[in-house]
Order: C-alpha cells, then structure tokens, then sequence
C-alpha cells in the first residue's frame, strides 16, 4: 500500500473520510459504501496486518451506525490467526454479504409497500435510504413531517409539514427508519432529529420501525450518539419490524 494508508491506526480513516462526513445517507447505504471502498483497497492491501487495521477502521466509522460495524464484522475472520488472505476469496465475500444486504432490503421495501397500499396518510421522519425506495414506488399518498425535520426534506416527495400537535389528526400512520436498535430490559431507538418528537407527538397512530437485523446492538454495548441523532425508548404505539 502506499503511504497514505501506512502507519498508525489513525491515519486510516482518511480513506473513509467520505462515510464519516457524510450526512445525506442512512446506515444501510452507508453500510454498502463501507464494504465497496474495502473491496476498493483489496489490491493495495499487503497483509492481515494491514487489513486488521483496514477492517477495525472501518467498524468504528459512525458511533450511532451499529449496522456497519456489524457488517464489517463478519470479514475478520480473513486475518484472524492468518499469515496473509486470498483477495479474490475476500472480494467474493464481500459481494455475498451485498447481495445478502441487498436482499434485506427488498424485503423491507415490500413490507413498506403493504402497509402504504393500506393508508393514504403517512406521517415521516428524518430520513432513510429504505424509506425512501418504499415512498418513491407510490403515489395518491399524502406524506407529512414534523417543523424543523430538515432531514425529511430529503425525501423525493410531496411533503406537507405540520406542527407537533397537529400531525396525529393529520396521518392515519407513521414510517420510521432506525439507525440502531438498542435491545435490553427496554427498546430504545436510535435515528436521526427530530425522531423523538415525532414519536412523542403521536400516541393513538401506529408508528412502524422498519430496520435490518444488523442494527442490533445490547445495552451493555457503548453507542456514542452523535450530533442530530435522538436516543428513545420504543413507545406502546411503536411496531419495531426487523428483517
């Protein structure tokens, strides 16, 4: 590799500085670029010492993304006691975890379709890459975000924004993405501002939270929330659906 990736264990993240700095994305396409720009570094990449140190780059990438270090996970067993690692075998491997990614994520877009085909009114929140895809295959919807949801705009529809107490009479239910799903003696969700209010302001609608199991994680295991992320606990009304 040349020397830009050499050295010490901080100096790695430049190769990932477009993930770090991005906030346009959700995890689970985040999650996809993660594993492309690995699979882009394979050819410079000269030993298992060098890939640990790719690798573990790379699972510390977003603090409120579990989904990408969970992802990235199931890659080191190609340096774990190994002298070096067959980059085409690595490569495949990648790419089997992508299409399994991407799998998920037609399952996801069909459960969303079906609850849509059901409602006219749908309340959004934040932004999510899944969503998205689900929003964009319908119409004669109305869609509806909360003042100040700055992330929703970002939604290629339709939006009417409303304010706190206004948006339980306007939508008959809601759609939420979920960058973490924090599983102990309660469920907390983690998912960009202002998600918590979003939740706090409906009490009588279902709200779904659609995720990919990989964006689990434990209580016990740290999350550093970061900036414009909300941390709650799942209310009563909340369908938390995990594929």
């Amino acid at each position: 590799m040349n020397t830009e990736y050499e050295s010490s264990y901080s100096e790695y993240l430049s190769i990932f500085d477009e993930i770090i700095q991005n906030r346009q994305d959700g995890a689970s396409t985040l999650t996809r670029k993660t594993l492309l720009k690995i699979k882009e570094l394979i050819p410079d990449i000269e030993n298992c010492n060098e890939l640990k140190k790719v690798i573990q780059c790379a699972k510390s990438l977003r603090s409120s993304m579990p989904m990408i270090r969970n992802t990235v996970s199931k890659l080191e067993h190609f340096y774990e006691g190994q002298e070096n690692f067959d980059r085409k075998e690595l490569a495949d491997h990648i790419d089997s975890i992508m299409l399994y990614l991407e799998n998920k994520r037609k399952k996801i877009i069909e459960f969303g379709l079906s609850i849509l085909t059901q409602h006219r009114n749908i309340g959004l929140v934040s932004f999510s890459s899944n969503i998205a895809e689900i929003v964009s295959r319908v119409s004669g919807k109305n869609f509806f975000a909360l003042y100040g949801d700055d992330f929703a705009k970002m939604y290629r529809c339709e939006l009417s924004f409303v304010r706190d107490e206004l948006m339980e009479d306007k939508i008959d239910v809601g759609l939420m993405g979920a960058d973490a799903v924090i599983l102990s003696k309660n469920i907390y969700i983690v998912n960009g501002f202002p998600s918590e209010r979003f939740a706090e302001a409906i009490k009588r609608k279902k709200i779904f939270v659609i995720a990919e199991t990989e964006k689990i994680v434990s209580e016990d295991l740290e999350i550093q929330i970061e900036q414009s992320f909300d941390r709650f606990e799942m209310k009563e009304n909340m369908y938390l659906v995990l594929v």
